[in-house]
This record gives structure tokens, C-alpha cells and sequence, in this order.
């Protein structure tokens, strides 16, 4: 299994210009290197909007590659997201679903999804995005996984859904803001309105 670091660091190194969304550990995570005006960390006060913010970010900027890094439990809230995206199809999207089987900053508790927490059957958020009418979809167990996603993570034309199994973070894994959330939406903003990324109109 992955390292939830060893996995950021990775999209931080290889990322070039993509905008890149993290939300709950994996922003509190983002949060602790180097940040950049192309990076937005999003502490909601509910779970499960994520995907719908780098939907709507994409499509508005369709010429930037958008990564989305969310976490199995915000994923488990708006699964229906899944079919929206794929109906939108933006091919600059790339949605990472970081799973560690666990609601990790409320507490390690086991999702529905948990092999603890199953009656019977494997439970595949990849599987479940593909039926969701994703036609690129992968489930990432290892480094060498991670690495053998270079080109649909950073480069191929999408949408692209990425499972990312990794182990539960141990310590304080209490969620961060990184500050104000109205300001950063702000400095977001004024990033797009003053350089030409390729509006369209």
C-alpha cells in the first residue's frame, strides 16, 4: 500500500501547471510543503463537495489540467458526482480518490466501505466510477503503480478517475485550514481573471 505523503509529494514534483484541489487530510497534508498560487486546499463544513468544485473549475478552464485529490469518505458522500462528471466529460479532469478505508480526520472510523464493515464482496470506488460511465478508471496499490500512472495523471486526455489505496495516516490528523476560505477563493479568482489561461469567451 501507499504512503499518503509518498502520494502528494509525487503529484507536487510532477504536476507542471496543473491546478491541483485537495481537500480534509489530503489538504491538511498539501499544506504542510510548498504552496502554490495554482493549489487550492478546501476545508468545507461538509464532506463530498470536492468533486463538483474541480467539475465546475475544469469546465470553466478547460484549456488547465485540474487534479482533484479526494478521500474515501468525502467520496462516499456524493457519489453521485461520479455521473455528473462522467456526463460532462471534461478532458482536463482528473479526479484522485485517496482510500484508506477510514473517516480519518473525525476520528479513524471505518467507512461502509471498510472490509470490516462488509457483509460480503470487494467494494471498488474504481469499479464503481466506471460504472458510473467513466471510461478511464484504475485502482493504484503501490509505487510502481503510481509511477506506471504518470501519463494519464499529469498528461493524457481525461476524464480520468484514480484509486489510490493507501494506509491510514497515524498522529494528529486533525484537518487545517490553510486560512481564511473566502480569500483564498478570492486569490483563486484573480489568479484566473489576470493571466490568460484560456478563458473561453
Amino acid at each position: 500500500m501507499l504512503e499518503l505523503p509518498h502520494v502528494l509529494t509525487h503529484i507536487k514534483e510532477k504536476r507542471g501547471e496543473a491546478f491541483v484541489f485537495t481537500t480534509m487530510g489530503s489538504a491538511r497534508e498539501w499544506s504542510k510543503g510548498e504552496i502554490q498560487e495554482r493549489d487550492f486546499m478546501y476545508i468545507p463544513s461538509s464532506m463530498g463537495q470536492l468533486p463538483a468544485l474541480a467539475l465546475g473549475f475544469a469546465l470553466a478552464q478547460p484549456s488547465q489540467r485540474v487534479i482533484a485529490v479526494n478521500g474515501d469518505g468525502c467520496m462516499l458522500m456524493n457519489l453521485g458526482a461520479l455521473v455528473t462528471i462522467s456526463a460532462n466529460a471534461p478532458k482536463n479532469l482528473v479526479l484522485c480518490v485517496v482510500n484508506n478505508g477510514e473517516y480519518e480526520v473525525t476520528g479513524h472510523q471505518p467507512t461502509v466501505a471498510h472490509s470490516s464493515r462488509r457483509v460480503s464482496g470487494d467494494i471498488s470506488f474504481s469499479e464503481i466510477a466506471k460504472g458510473a460511465g467513466w471510461a478511464s478508471t484504475t485502482t493504484v496499490y503501490s509505487v510502481e503503480d503510481l509511477d506506471a500512472c504518470d501519463e494519464i495523471l499529469f498528461h493524457a486526455a481525461g476524464p480520468h478517475f484514480i484509486e489510490l489505496m493507501v494506509k491510514p495516516m497515524t498522529g494528529d490528523v486533525s484537518p487545517r485550514s490553510p486560512g481564511p476560505a473566502a480569500a483564498r477563493a478570492h486569490a483563486l479568482r484573480e489568479l484566473v481573471l489576470s493571466v490568460d489561461l484560456g478563458y473561453p469567451g
